[in-house]
């Protein structure tokens, strides 16, 4: 069962979730720095959001072309989910971060 797979290898895949936290957040706050509309990136382990400062529409919009390109996202109001799996290898990490740089540049020019 899933609990079985948290606790093999000594906890392993929970042990790691502050290691790849960090370089989720560190590559989501550069992200931040890049868009004057993304307010903010927080996080709370692999939990991840980020606030806009975009209209429904532009928010729709956005939402919508990150879950084009494969990006699960969940939108609350001015923000924007992601939680990755546990599991996520760092390459796939990095995958997605290139993948969300490539989706806000394409969203800049629809702007």
């Amino acid at each position: 069962n899933c609990l079985d797979l948290y606790l093999e290898d000594n906890k392993k895949i929970i042990n790691n979730v502050n290691y790849k936290s960090e370089i989720i957040k560190n590559k989501c706050i550069e992200i931040v720095n890049s868009h004057d509309y993304i307010i903010d990136y927080r996080n709370n382990g692999l939990l991840g959001c980020f606030e806009f400062n975009l209209n429904e529409q532009k928010l729709v919009n956005l939402s919508n072309l990150l879950l084009k390109n494969d990006i699960y996202c969940l939108r609350i109001r001015n923000n924007i989910f992601v939680a990755p799996p546990l599991n996520i290898t760092d390459l796939d990490i990095y995958d997605t971060i290139f993948k969300m740089i490539y989706v806000f540049n394409i969203f800049d020019e629809k702007l």
